[in-house]
């Protein structure tokens, strides 16, 4: 007889609290690749360590957190096939970022030069940054906050209170502001929650926020206000509110209001997709499925 699942009020916040100190753990991973001084074997090891975190993250949230610790099958993370969504969801954040970087700069906010090639240890540092807040930030605040609070209050609690747990997380960057965290609650938590909610499907909005993250770094643009190694320089003029000034891009009007608008879109798409539960209230059962 299949074991009922657990209350998310037990498996939610165990899980959290299980991701976030992974998430600690690679923070500190990364700032050794940061501070390698260009030598590639310190920052190849800082790599390797994010990469071991990531796997172990994988696997507590598949074995521990979803079958040991709620009782239900982690649909929403299958070990295979994983490539597709992920390619899918890349192709959306390379989209989203692109167009956002192409309004500022054609309103006069940015403009780009080369700066030259990155050396190894920088591809390693940059690797790492990516991999690590993509995986493990999705797993925690999409994977076991969005999915335990939808069960127990409903999708739409959920997308707001993650959201907004999402920017708040980001004051702690470097160069934060109320604005700042605003905005990536909008642009961010907001369409990432949705794209989950219609596709059901971690890995495709692990995808997304990656190449979110990599087109923004390679373009010289600050990630969250943190600089990373980029292929680009980016000279930014005028205001704040449409560049986002030291914090970067994500601080600017100009995502969040295409990010406010392909999260409606996709809302709309999750709704006649079937993929939504009750919108209020407890969820009874093991709740939506996957869509290809």
């Amino acid at each position: 007889m299949e074991a009922r699942e657990r209350t998310p009020w037990a498996w939610g916040p165990a899980g959290v609290g299980m991701l976030f100190a992974l998430i600690g753990a690679a923070g500190v991973l990364n700032a050794l690749g940061g501070a390698s001084g260009d030598s590639p074997l310190v920052a190849g090891a800082g790599f390797v360590g994010v990469v071991v975190a990531v796997v172990l993250a994988i696997w507590l949230y598949r074995r521990v957190i979803m079958r040991r610790i709620a009782r239900r099958e982690p649909v929403e993370l299958p070990a295979w096939p994983w490539w597709r969504p992920v390619l899918l969801g890349a192709a959306g954040g390379v989209a989203f970022m692109g167009v956002s970087a192409t309004i500022v700069s054609g309103l006069g906010g940015y403009s780009f030069s080369l700066a030259g090639g990155l050396s190894p240890a920088q591809w390693f540092e940059l690797a790492g940054l990516v991999l690590s807040s993509s995986v493990l930030e999705e797993l925690t605040f999409r994977g076991v906050a969005l999915q335990a609070i939808e069960r127990g209050l409903g999708w739409a609690p959920a997308l707001l209170i993650t959201a907004a747990f999402f920017g708040a997380a980001h004051l702690v960057n470097p160069g934060a502001t109320w604005f700042g965290a605003l905005a990536i609650a909008i642009e961010a938590g907001l369409l990432l929650g949705a794209v989950f909610l219609a596709t059901r499907s971690l890995w495709w909005v692990i995808g997304l926020h990656a190449a979110w993250n990599l087109t923004e770094a390679l373009l010289g643009i600050p990630v969250s206000g943190q600089r990373a190694p980029s292929l680009l320089h980016a000279e930014v003029s005028g205001p704040d509110l449409l560049t986002g000034g030291d914090f970067g891009i994500e601080a600017s009007v100009v995502p969040m209001v295409i990010g406010v608008v392909v999260a409606a879109v996709t809302l709309v798409v999750a709704h006649r997709r079937g993929t939504l539960g009750p919108a209020f209230g407890r969820q009874v059962g093991a709740g939506p499925t996957p869509r290809s």
